[in-house]
């Protein structure tokens, strides 16, 4: 657990991401990055950014980075060991902007997902604050952003448009519906350019090879996600990244975040250019409650 500098490059395994911070907004993504670090038997990368701080001298820096490093340390140790038979993360506390820090080490090692904790929402709010916004529109992995502790045993929902960036997106929430033992919902959502999906729907359902409940309804996508995610008290909402419903990269601002505004719920956005993340990894093992 050495110091790190942000563009440095790594020989860590491909693996998880994961934003940690001292005053415990970053439990739940800590706990979700573990817990899937031991299913899919991935390495978790846990990350502190610290603030570049004016008027240090040099002894000043080493002196807090090693303070900020030893409470992140044992914050972690606490937190994650609560997850049982999870390998703890390996932890790096780098110099600089969280939003460059991140996406930097994540890069550097070739990180399949990167994952965030985020402020709880408050009435309205329209963007998420700056460092997970930066990450979802920034990053070239998927990006999950949770937002409440992992419930596994809760429903996963997928909004469907019949891309192909949302059939990606269903065959992850499938493979991580499965590896949990967790109910999948799908969800199309009939507008005026997409009055009704006809059979192809119920074959991209059937063919997922697990039992799906499918939803249909009508109206915006920003209201309508919000509202089955709040009424069937699923714990994640798996959305791609373009297609009909405006999740294109340069406007995630339109369905995903307002998902996120409209929810304590976490996300996982896949863009169209991100590798099939968690559909070929090997699963060893359960995931912790």
């Amino acid at each position: 657990m050495t110091q790190g500098t942000a563009g440095a490059p790594a020989a860590d395994p491909p693996g998880i991401v994961v934003g940690v911070d001292v005053e415990g907004r970053s439990v739940a993504a800590l706990r979700e990055a573990v817990a899937l670090g031991g299913l899919m038997g991935w390495p978790v990368h846990a990350v502190h950014a610290l603030d570049v701080a004016e008027g240090l001298s040099a002894m000043g820096r080493i002196q807090e980075h090693e303070k900020v490093r030893l409470r992140t340390r044992e914050r972690i140790l606490r937190w994650a060991g609560e997850c049982l038979g999870a390998s703890l993360p390996n932890l790096r506390v780098i110099w600089g902007h969280p939003v460059q820090v991140l996406l930097t080490r994540a890069r550097d090692v070739r990180a399949e997902l990167l994952l965030v904790g985020s402020h709880q929402r408050r009435p309205g709010d329209y963007f998420l604050g700056g460092t997970a916004d930066r990450l979802l529109r920034g990053a070239a992995c998927p990006v999950l952003v949770r937002r409440q502790p992992p419930a596994p045993e809760r429903p996963i929902l997928v909004p469907i448009d019949l891309s192909e960036e949302s059939r990606i997106a269903l065959r992850i929430a499938t493979r991580l519906a499965r590896v949990r033992g967790a109910e999948l919902l799908t969800l199309f959502i009939r507008d005026r350019a997409n009055r009704d999906p006809g059979d192809r729907y119920s074959e991209l359902v059937a063919a997922a090879g697990y039992p799906i409940r499918a939803l249909t309804d009508q109206g915006d996508p920003r209201v309508r996600i919000a509202h089955h995610a709040h009424r069937e008290n699923v714990d994640m909402v798996v959305m791609g990244s373009h297609g009909r419903t405006g999740l294109a990269r340069w406007a995630l601002g339109s369905v995903t975040e307002s998902v996120l505004r409209r929810t304590d719920l976490s996300v996982l956005a896949v863009k169209a250019e991100d590798r099939e993340f968690l559909l070929e990894a090997p699963v060893s093992g359960k995931s912790a409650d």
